[in-house]
Order: C-alpha cells, then structure tokens, then sequence
C-alpha cells in the first residue's frame, strides 16, 4: 500500500470509522462513559472523545473496545477517589479493549484503584495509569494484556504491588514511580499463574518500611511462573525495617526465568541488606547485572552467559564494563561499538539480525529507538508499534562513534522491506527503495518525521522522531515501515556509514 500524506492526517472521518457488523458509539464532554458502555452490545465501540471524565466504568462483561480518540495525553478516566476507575468482571478476555486513555484519582479498598481486572485477561493499550492508590496493586490488579502502557506514581499500602499485582502479560510497557508501603513488590507483584514481562522498563520503584522489603522492582510469589524478558530494571530502591531487605531489583522464585535484561543501578538497605540486583533461585542468561548496592546476587540464582559486576559462577560469565551509551542516571543503557557484550551471549541464542545474542536488554545497533528510562520519557514513551486509533511516537537514536563527528545524516524509510538493500559507494543502506522512500526525502514532516537531518555531534550521534496524530485510517493497520540513516562526508564527497534499519507497525 502507498503511504500518502494524505492518510497520515487525521479526520474526522477515520476517527469514527466503524466496524462491519458493530456499531460506534460517540460520547462527548459532558456525557457519560458508563451510560455508552451501558447502550454498547457485545463488538461496539464507546469512542471517547478528549477532556476529563469524572467517575469509575464497569465494562459489565461486555466484549466491547472503550477508546480515547485523543490518546491519553488528552483523554482522561478520573475516579475523583471514590473508587477503582476502570473494572473488569471475571471472565471477561482479549475481546474487552481499554485504549488511549489516562487513568488516575482511583482507589480501592480492594484490588487496584486503576484498573481492577481480578480473573479477568482484557486488553488494554496505550494508557498511562496514575496516581491510583489499592490494596494488592495501586495501579493494575489481575491478568490483563498489557502493551504499551505506562503505569506511574500507584501507590498499596499494608498489601503487595504499588504499580501492579497478579499475573500480567506485558510487551513496551513502563513501570516507574510505584510505591509499595510495609509490603513487597514495589513496582511489580507478580503471583497466580504465568506472567510474561516484556521489553519493558522497570524504574524507579520503591518500597517503604517493609519487613522484610522484598523486590523493590519486582517481587515473584512461589505460585508464578515468570518470563522478563528484554527489560531495563533500573533505579529501583527498597527500604526495610527489623527483617531486611532483598532485591532492590528482582526478588524472585524458582519459577522466575532472566533473559536478556539490564539490571543497574538498583539498591536495598536495612540493617541486614542482601542483593540490591537479583534475590532467589532464578535462571538468569544473557543479561547485565551490575552497580546494585549492597551486592549483585543473593541465594544463588542459576546465572549463565552474564555480565555481572565482582563476577558470578557459571558458564560464560564475565565482568567488565559493558560500555552504556549514557551511564549517568541510566539514560542510555544501549551498548558502544566496543563493549565487551557484544557476541558475548549463549552461543546458541541470537540477536535479531542472526548474530551471536548480545548481552543486556539492548543488542547493540547504530541506529536504535530510545529506551524510555529518564522520567521526562514515562507518558510519550518511544515503542516499535503505534496505533492507528490513538497515535504515538517513536524516537530514534543514532550512535556512530567520535569518527563520525560532524558528518551529515539523513533518515531515510521503506515500506517494502529492508532487503537486499540499496548500495552507496560499497555500503548497504538496508531499506528498499519505494515512494516512501522519496517522500521521506523531500517532505518528511508530511509522514510525521523529525530531526531527518543534521550534523553528527562530537560522539558521532543524533536524535529524530516518527510521531503520528490519533485517528489515523483504520486501513493503515498492519502496515510496516522501516527507517535507516545514510552518513555522508562532505570533505570527501562519500558516504562514510549507513545504520542498522528499526521497524515500526502500524496496529489498531
């Protein structure tokens, strides 16, 4: 499909565009979301138009989309404290949608004052879920489908899980600024089945006067069985009383797999601390683990093919600095061109370009989406999908090297593809060139891009941005573009580099 300018600006139209068979319902300022919910049948619509809506919804186990046409930046579900904003009934699945919306001033004296989803697996997308406070998750309790969802400032007290609590399925999701008091789990508490955490940034979490503090970032119950996968688990700190306290990163069971994360920065302090990264009997393979106080470990995890900081006993690991992009303050936990974890995981696991796995979250790329762990990044996270209904972002980060100091760069993308690629001067650019292509040259505000062009700063980097408004034609759906820079060398008149491709996809 041709990508026009044309079907990048939102109307009207494409905002209430219906689905065969179903019906949308609009509601306006003034109006009430749960009466919309309350006249929708099971494959409607309640499209939501922007401004502040006062009071909680039940979706009354209905399989039914509620989308915030303006996205969360401007749609907002707000409790006003009398309650959970957003409920789900038990039994309810993927076919109940909450999209595009902030969800905040909710409390419950039971469950999560967010978004309470007990036996429930909704889906919910694209919302930002904050300042919500609840016994057993403040934020998000039970077993929904998360995917690019910010959940902030949540708050449980006397009970388990400031942002979350339950058995989540999470993909490009932020869990930051989540505070669990005389509990466990400060940012996540993960129990009840199989939970699935990826690609996610985990930030920031604490835990206040627990006895004993266990997982400032994340605590696993013995009856979960957990996958984190591809995260950053920064920053996360646990405060404990008489008993201690245990991973300021992962307290974790038997149950618990570590696969490819980044594990810095985190701390747990008491008068008896013990590993401010990984607590328990977790497997942990291809990741890093390091600058977490007191230590790194704690009882033995099963550590493989990892970077971890004084060392640790097993097969293929290492310590050494892995070489971050930006250190300070965890800003850039991508790799530089010379880090020692490069090619340096499981031999028999791969990175996405079918080299040798990377250690840590991030494989190491010359162009890469920004990684969302500096606090000004939480609500306009930078993920590989947007969707059509609510909009998003992707920014990008190019990285090259001093070598490459003041060179020009040009982002350039593709809808057909990334190979065989076009040859510059003996270098491949990996995009296939199509109208796309053209039209990222000569107009690319018209496709929503920024920051295409420019000089490389003195380490040989630069930012440039995909944003795209909510309300986009449903058509674009499953459409996939790929963008990649060209470095030219203006002294010498050639092209000096071109970088790795990020893909980005359209989604509902």
């Amino acid at each position: 499909m041709k990508l026009t300018p044309a079907l990048l600006t939102l109307t009207a139209a494409a905002a209430l565009h219906g689905l065969a068979g179903a019906a949308d319902l609009l509601v306006v300022p003034g109006q009430s979301v749960q009466a919309a919910i309350d006249a929708a049948s099971p494959g409607d619509r309640v499209l939501v138009q922007p401004g502040v809506y006062t009071g909680q919804i039940d979706f009354s186990g209905k399989a039914i989309e509620v989308l915030g046409l303006g996205g969360a930046a401007a749609t907002t579900l707000d409790g006003g404290g009398a309650g959970p904003v957003v409920r789900f009934q038990p039994g309810q699945g993927t076919d109940a949608r909450l999209a595009g919306f902030t969800v905040t001033g909710g409390f419950a004296s039971l469950g999560a004052g967010g978004i309470n989803a007990g036996g429930a697996t909704p889906t919910v997308e694209d919302c930002i879920v904050r300042g919500n406070g609840g016994k057993f998750g403040g934020g998000i309790s039970g077993n929904p489908i998360l995917t690019r969802c910010s959940i902030l400032q949540n708050s449980a007290s006397l009970t388990h899980g400031g942002g979350v609590y339950g058995a989540p399925q999470m993909t490009e999701c932020i869990v930051a600024d989540n505070t669990a008091s005389s509990a466990q789990g400060g940012g996540l508490y993960l129990t009840g089945g199989s939970a699935s955490i990826v690609d996610c940034v985990i930030a920031s979490n604490r835990i206040v006067f627990g006895d004993p503090a266990k997982g400032a970032g994340v605590a696993v119950h013995s009856s979960a069985q957990v996958l984190l996968k591809g995260c950053l688990i920064v920053e996360n700190v646990g405060f404990g009383n008489v008993f201690g306290s245990y991973a300021g990163g992962v307290w974790a069971t038997s149950g618990t797999t570590i696969e490819g994360c980044t594990i810095v920065g985190n701390s747990a302090s008491a008068n008896k601390a013990e590993a401010g990264g990984i607590w328990g009997a977790a497997v942990v393979r291809n990741s890093i683990v390091r600058d977490n106080l007191p230590d790194q470990l704690g009882v033995d995890p099963v550590v493989t093919w990892s970077d971890v900081a004084g060392g640790a006993a097993g097969i293929g690991n290492f310590d050494a600095d892995p070489q971050f992009a930006d250190a300070l303050d965890s800003a850039d936990l991508h790799l530089r061109a010379t880090s020692p974890c490069i090619d340096a995981g499981d031999p028999t696991a791969l990175d996405p370009d079918g080299s040798r796995a990377d250690v840590g979250a991030f494989p190491f790329a010359t162009l890469y989406q920004r990684s969302n762990a500096l606090e000004s990044e939480w609500t306009a996270a930078s993920w590989s999908s947007i969707s059509t209904a609510v909009g998003g972002v992707q920014e990008l980060s190019l990285l090259l090297g001093a070598a490459y100091a003041g060179d020009t760069y040009v982002l350039l993308g593709s809808l057909s593809g990334t190979q065989p690629g076009l040859v510059l001067d003996g270098l491949t650019l990996p995009l296939n060139p199509d109208a796309y292509t053209i039209g990222t040259l000569t107009a690319p505000a018209a496709f929503g891009l920024s920051g295409t062009t420019g000089l490389l700063d003195g380490d040989g980097s630069a930012s440039c941005a995909l944003t795209l408004a909510a309300g986009l034609d449903p058509s674009l759906a499953g459409l996939t573009a790929n963008h990649a820079a060209v470095v030219l060398d203006f002294t010498a008149f050639v092209v000096s580099a071109t970088t790795d491709a990020v893909a980005v996809q359209l989604v509902p």
